[in-house]
């Protein structure tokens, strides 16, 4: 990892920017409102923003055309939390239970059958979040969508010069 101290306003903005075209194509709109306190993270800029790309991608494959899809920032302890919700086909309990485990997909859906994919996508995301200090979160309702979130350790902007 090449950790280093990021603002994380940047890293949403360059995911959306690089997503936006795939979003289009699906009549989707990515939305960010800014947090109102910085948020300034320790770790890889570039695998934190492959988690975040990811997390979009699946987004986008998922949830019914013509949708919004909302990225968040938010404080959560010792952590910044970046989190992708979508409106899409959701989590049922099952899924929640495996999640992220490797070669898991979810098959109570065609539009997954439709997208096709390994089942590595979340396990890899989870490891690279947890090899920063962090973590991947998840939940969902099934057809009512899903929020994907990981955290990354903050920097306390109090003790520390950026």
């Amino acid at each position: 990892l090449q950790v280093s101290v990021f603002d994380c306003v940047d890293l949403v903005t360059r995911a959306r920017d690089l997503m936006k075209s795939t979003a289009r194509a699906h009549g989707h709109q990515i939305t960010f409102e800014p947090p109102e306190r910085p948020a300034h993270a320790r770790a890889d800029f570039e695998q934190s923003l492959a988690i975040l790309i990811g997390l979009l991608d699946n987004a986008i494959r998922y949830t019914p055309d013509a949708a919004t899809i909302s990225v968040s920032i938010d404080h959560l302890g010792s952590h910044v939390l970046v989190s992708v919700v979508d409106t899409g086909i959701g989590l049922s309990p099952s899924d929640l239970a495996n999640v992220g485990k490797p070669y898991w997909r979810a098959t109570h859906q065609p539009v997954v059958q439709e997208n096709p994919g390994s089942g590595l996508r979340l396990y890899l995301a989870e490891q690279i979040a947890r090899l920063q200090g962090g973590e991947l979160i998840f939940s969902g309702e099934l057809d009512k969508g899903s929020t994907f979130s990981f955290t990354l350790p903050v920097v306390d902007e109090s003790s520390e010069a950026l």
